[in-house]
């Protein structure tokens, strides 16, 4: 195969015809190859929208495989917005996909649904791209990409939660999935990527151990009820709103420290009972916990340290996925942020959008610790050479 050629198309149009036509003329401007193998497509628009969508990027582009979701706001290069398209495209990409609704038992489904795609492999695997709508208990879907992919296998993915935050629409050429689904790309070998998740908060006050949890739900924090972990810093009011719960918890998430990892792995508490104990959206992940606390400077340099990490000759595209919390907390300084980006990649591409969730793989240079979910958090890509 030839060199691998990577395009990037983007338009604010919100009508679909012109937004993939203003993006195709983009995406070409840099882009010969007359042959896509791939399409990535994040978009936001209607479901009556979407269904004119793969037609119009069938005609105009004409990709041997078209895959994408929505994303409730889009971004491209130094700026953010709430309408339009953006096309990645790809051109002598090995790369294998397939999609499948999640139907009543989402560890089963998901299993099946990676060994499906892995059986199809001869050769080795690069990584692994997911997109998903899912219900239930989240861990749940992760543990089933990890029976079929390995606990150390390169993942990245983004998904939403029916319960937690609004559904998006799955594209995987004509078939659209809007209930709870997975699109899945597995890129073979031929392709450089560095990816990483990482949140940027930084730790609050003094370490505290968790006596109690089972799975998602903390029962007690240094042998008391877990909600006075969070009474000790706002009062007794906590108890009694839950609402100013909530908007403490997400403003103020919990940092796990586990060993082998220099950083804290992030988790809001989504849910007071009345026992005192709170929900989370994933397992607990370590017993070591502390308050932590968006700072707009740590969370910007922590972005910019990753895209150092990236020891690539030449960038071809970094796709960049912003977490809804995270992009809420910087607000009118989020353009400070895309502009750190862009000094450090320079006339590298950068697309991408703002999730609510993402998969990954959380590892250091010492230890392999699996993949995670994270909901304060950004996730990057970036395709380049060595």
């Amino acid at each position: 195969m030839g060199k691998i050629e990577v395009g990037v198309g983007f338009s604010e149009n919100p009508d679909v015809e012109e937004a993939v036509r203003e993006a195709s003329i983009k995406l070409r401007v840099k882009f010969s190859s007359t042959k896509i193998d791939l399409c990535l497509v994040f978009f936001s628009f209607s479901q009556g929208e979407v269904k004119k969508l793969f037609s119009n990027i069938k005609l105009v582009l004409n990709p041997s495989l078209t895959v994408g979701c929505s994303l409730p706001l889009l971004i491209a290069e130094k700026k953010v917005f709430s309408k339009g398209l953006i096309l990645v495209a790809f051109s002598n990409t090995r790369v294998i996909g397939n999609f499948s609704p999640l139907k009543k038992n989402i560890l089963e489904d998901t299993e099946k649904f990676i060994w499906r795609l892995v059986r199809r492999v001869k050769g080795e695997r690069r990584f692994f791209l997911c997109l998903a709508n899912i219900s239930g208990f989240s861990p749940i879907f992760l543990r089933g990409l990890e029976r079929g992919l390995g606990r150390s296998f390169p993942l990245l993915g983004l998904f939403s939660h029916k319960e937690y935050s609004l559904p998006s629409f799955l594209l995987y050429n004509e078939d659209i999935l809007r209930e709870e689904g997975i699109v899945g790309l597995l890129f073979l070998d031929d392709l450089e990527a560095f990816f990483e998740i990482n949140s940027g908060f930084t730790p609050l006050g003094k370490e505290a151990f968790v006596d109690s949890f089972s799975k998602d739900t903390i029962y007690k924090i240094d042998n008391r009820p877990a909600i006075y972990f969070y009474k000790n810093y706002f009062g007794e009011r906590l108890e009694n709103s839950r609402e100013y719960f909530q908007r403490v918890s997400r403003r103020y998430p919990l940092g796990f420290k586990t060993e082998g990892f220099p950083n804290y792995i992030v988790s809001s508490p989504i849910k007071l009972n009345s026992d005192g104990s709170f929900k989370l959206f994933k397992e607990v992940p370590s017993s070591r916990v502390r308050l932590t606390i968006p700072i707009r400077d740590k969370l910007i340099s922590c972005v910019e340290e990753t895209v150092k990490k990236a020891k690539f000759k030449s960038f071809k595209v970094a796709i960049f996925f912003e977490g809804f919390n995270r992009f809420r907390f910087l607000k009118f300084f989020y353009p400070s942020q895309l502009e750190a980006l862009k000094n450090l990649l320079g006339d590298t591409p950068l697309v991408g959008g703002v999730a609510f969730y993402h998969l990954g793989l959380l590892s250091s240079s010492d230890l392999n610790l699996g993949h995670f979910i994270g909901e304060n958090s950004f996730s990057l890509l970036i395709l380049g050479d060595k």
